[in-house]
């Protein structure tokens, strides 16, 4: 798993970027149930990966003296290999103590 972010941070506290992902799984499945998975699929392997692009938006401010970051992103998906893409949005907020 690799993710890398570009961002551009503004006096007025908000920033904006580029953010993404590549996964791709080093290890053959081995739980129970993956030789007859493989074979109801019809591949050799079971190796997924998977990458992403999302747009960003943080904002940065203080909350009772506490530094807090919130950030908002729309990450889609692509090129998937033996899973699903998907598309989401997540939402996070950083306190600094």
């Amino acid at each position: 798993h690799v993710e890398a972010t570009v961002m551009q941070y503004l006096p007025s506290k908000f920033g904006f970027g580029v953010t993404g992902y590549a996964y791709k799984q080093l290890g053959e499945d081995s739980g129970a149930g993956a030789d007859k998975l493989r074979v109801t699929a019809g591949t050799d392997s079971l190796q997924a990966e998977v990458y992403s692009i999302a747009p960003l938006v943080s904002y940065a401010t203080e909350v009772g003296g506490t530094s807090v970051s919130f950030k908002a992103k729309y990450v889609h998906e692509f090129g998937a290999k033996r899973m699903f893409e998907n598309d989401a949005v997540w939402l996070s907020a950083t306190f600094s103590f």
